[in-house]
Order: structure tokens, then sequence, then C-alpha cells
């Protein structure tokens, strides 16, 4: 049985979820960091919940594109939606 990610889960647990090792999450959140800095150039002002669903597909295959250049297991998709909306608000917020 598939069981989604909650929204309040703290890191530890996404990583857990994830199966990443902290090396591989490191460099999760360092591609996604780099993702957001991108949406925010292509979408000012906007939260991800504002982004257009396309754009969002593209940043997740990209994401996981570049999760698997690194020999990194790719991340599923309550795990980049966790993710997401906080690389976003740190990174308008970061400008």
């Amino acid at each position: 049985m598939y069981l989604s990610l909650q929204r309040n889960a703290t890191a530890e647990e996404a990583r857990t979820k994830a199966r990443f090792s902290v090396l591989q999450w490191r460099s999760f959140y360092r591609i996604t960091r780099m993702e957001a800095k991108r949406v925010i150039k292509d979408y000012p002002g906007r939260s991800w919940a504002n982004i257009p669903a396309f754009a969002q597909e593209q940043v997740f295959e990209s994401t996981n594109a570049q999760l698997a250049s690194e020999h990194c297991p790719t991340v599923e998709l309550d795990i980049f939606l966790w993710r997401m909306p906080t690389a976003v608000r740190d990174a308008r917020n970061s400008t």
C-alpha cells in the first residue's frame, strides 16, 4: 500500500520515505533549491501552488533527471510536492 507523505512531515521523515542517504538528501535539497530559483524567475511573485501544472511537471522531471545523473534515486511525487512549496518560498525570500 502506498502511503503519501504528510505536508507537516519533518525533513527526516521525508528523507526516510525517499530512502535517501544523508548525502543523497543534500543533493536533492541543492537541486530543488536551484529549481526553485529558476521558478521564481519565470513566475515572479507566485507561490508554488500558483505555478501552472505543466511548469510543475517540468520541474519534477528535471529534478528527477538531475538526481539520476548523480546516481541518486528519483523521488516520488509526494516527496517532491512536500519540498517545493518551501523551496520556492525560501528562494523568493532570499532575493
